[in-house]
């Protein structure tokens, strides 16, 4: 669903998990998000943004 933003985080941390382990959110949580099983809320966004150094409102806009 996030593929774009999947992308950018596999760039930069190698996988999801890690990503999870520096932002401190379960992985588990994270990959369900990026799946749209569960909502992928503001703050994760944002901590997902900051972590891979992207503009929020840019990475997440055509992808919701």
């Amino acid at each position: 669903m996030y593929d774009n933003v999947r992308e950018k985080v596999i760039d930069k941390y190698g996988s999801i998990n890690k990503l999870a382990k520096v932002i401190d959110v379960s992985a588990q949580d994270l990959y369900c998000a990026f799946n749209g099983k569960k909502p992928f809320f503001p703050k994760w966004r944002m901590l997902v943004a900051d972590a891979i150094g992207e503009d929020e409102n840019i990475i997440f806009t055509d992808e919701k």
